[in-house]
């Protein structure tokens, strides 16, 4: 078995707050950490790590490692949980997530992009493209603190979110 893990280095994202106040029109901020209970509040998701794993009758899937940092209230420091997660498990989420918020108008971003039909025949080739796993990986680790740090995203999905990053 040969199979190899690839460090990609995490790169600096940028949250933009493009949501407006629906009452005034004007732009507002939601954007905070999110409570986990009262002495917890998670202050950031990195996604990274990228690796291939080899699963049953020998398909291969990639896998990316989510840390999440707590910060604890009272006590101060920070803390931080690992998990491993496919790419569906973020399509899986973020479909909850709309289930969830139907009837509001909260934008969720788009998940980056899957891997194009005419180029499915190269998928394993694809998988060891870092210039292309960088970019999913930035349009990943956008997508999960984009919903963490939104304030009424998180209030309603806190649970999905909670368990989507348990290990």
């Amino acid at each position: 078995m040969n199979d190899k893990i690839t460090f990609l280095p995490p790169e600096p994202i940028t949250l933009l707050d493009e949501e407006n106040d629906e009452e005034d029109g004007h732009e507002t901020r939601v954007r905070s950490s999110s409570a986990v209970n009262a002495a917890f509040r998670i202050c950031k998701i990195s996604v990274d790590n990228f690796t291939m794993v080899k699963g049953d009758k020998g398909t291969k899937f990639g896998v990316w490692k989510v840390t999440s940092i707590l910060e604890h209230r009272q006590k101060g420091g920070n803390r931080s949980i690992e998990t491993f997660r496919r790419y569906s498990d973020f399509v899986i989420l973020r479909e909850n997530i709309l289930v969830n918020l139907q009837g509001t108008n909260i934008k969720i971003p788009e998940l980056p992009s899957t891997v194009p039909w005419y180029k499915c025949w190269k998928y394993q080739e694809i998988n060891y493209d870092h210039t292309w796993l960088n970019e999913r990986r930035k349009g990943l680790e956008y997508f999960i603190n984009f919903v963490i740090l939104n304030e009424r995203i998180f209030n309603v999905c806190k649970d999905l979110i909670i368990t989507f990053l348990k290990n």
